[in-house]
């Protein structure tokens, strides 16, 4: 049996890659062209995709390799849409185009949320503070604190005017909620009942202003978990989603690898593996109340003490502290001495970028 995953490029796929071959997978993936493998070293076949030049035609081609015994991971937005096109002849679990372009318009979501009994943030113009976001960030380029703007007061409206003006088409106004902020990865089935789970709370972001997490850990919070389940269910989803809350109010729908992922693995989670358990119709395993070790952390490097510098240079005396702690007692999402070589790439790829 094989199994093909795409984003080879990104960071979060580094850990699954890993999961997969010391499980005895033979791993294939698809690598966006001009695009840095990170795997390279552990992938038995990569399928490199130039997605300017016909890419439904690419991946017809990539998946006439595969048959109905072989399994697919799909985090790539793009490549849904493509999927649900195609609809090869290969084991997966994914969400349709349809469904996810719904979702994922934030203004969409909070009615269907709002309609469930699930609190959401108010779309509100008139009252400070507020966040001005993107209503769909998906096929953006944008870096994450690129997409929103907090606005206090008249002045900080004032400033945000270019950003207004500029994404005048997809913007949502909303009330600016305080809180700690979660995330539920949740895996569904062909019938949207829930496989399995995993929670994690952001303890640094980068950038601090608001951004993918830097360091994070596991925690419990059922509230979250049965929103969550709800929610999926309800829209009948398949596959996997990281849904983000602040506090309990719901922010959004993430249908692609997310920032954390690689915690799934340092908390012994078995969220992959009942993935392919599922589709291979065999046993689901780690079925406890909660299918994971608690108050597992996980850095990422250098993002995390990138973070802690800049909550010190904003006075965050007590979250710096608690932070670098926190990062003390974590462990490094991509780094591996017996696989350093993804580490290494990675760190390239940032400096050459500027972070």
């Amino acid at each position: 049996m094989k199994i093909l995953i795409d984003s080879l490029s990104k960071r979060m796929t580094v850990p699954l890659i890993r999961e997969l071959k010391n499980n005895n997978y033979q791993v294939h993936g698809i690598c966006k062209k001009n695009e840095k493998n990170l795997s390279r070293n552990k992938i038995d076949k990569v399928f490199f995709v130039d997605y300017k030049k016909n890419p439904k035609k690419q991946l017809e081609k990539i998946f006439s390799n595969y048959s109905s015994h072989d399994i697919l991971i799909f985090g790539n937005p793009v490549n849904i849409k493509i999927l649900d096109l195609i609809k090869p002849d290969i084991n997966y679990l994914s969400p349709s185009q349809i469904l996810v372009k719904r979702v994922t318009n934030k203004s969409n979501l909070n009615i269907i949320a709002k309609s469930l009994g699930i609190k959401v943030p108010k779309e509100s113009n008139e009252k400070y503070p507020m966040i001005i976001k993107l209503k769909n960030s998906e096929n953006t380029s944008l870096k994450p604190n690129e997409r929103y703007r907090i606005i206090r007061n008249k002045e900080d409206f004032h400033q945000s005017q270019n950003f207004i003006n500029k994404n005048n088409k997809n913007l949502i106004f909303q009330e600016y909620v305080e809180g700690e902020s979660f995330g539920v990865s949740m895996l569904m089935d062909h019938k949207s009942n829930m496989l399995d789970y995993i929670v994690h709370k952001r303890i640094l972001e980068y950038p601090i202003s608001g951004g993918p997490s830097s360091l994070c850990s596991t925690v419990e919070n059922h509230l979250l978990v049965e929103s969550t389940k709800k929610l999926l269910e309800h829209i009948k989803w398949k596959g996997f989603a990281m849904v983000e809350y602040k506090g309990d109010y719901l922010i959004e729908i993430n249908p692609r690898f997310w920032g954390s992922m690689p915690l799934i693995f340092k908390s012994k989670s078995s969220f992959f593996k009942n993935y392919i358990n599922y589709l291979l119709n065999e046993p689901l395993i780690n079925q406890d109340k909660i299918p994971y070790k608690l108050n597992v952390k996980m850095n990422y490097f250098p993002q995390g003490l990138i973070s802690i510098f800049s909550l010190l240079k904003n006075k965050y005396w007590s979250k710096s502290f608690k932070g670098f702690m926190g990062i003390l007692g974590s462990r490094e999402g991509i780094f591996s001495l017996k696989d350093p070589k993804p580490f290494i790439l990675y760190l390239l790829g940032l400096f050459r970028r500027n972070l």
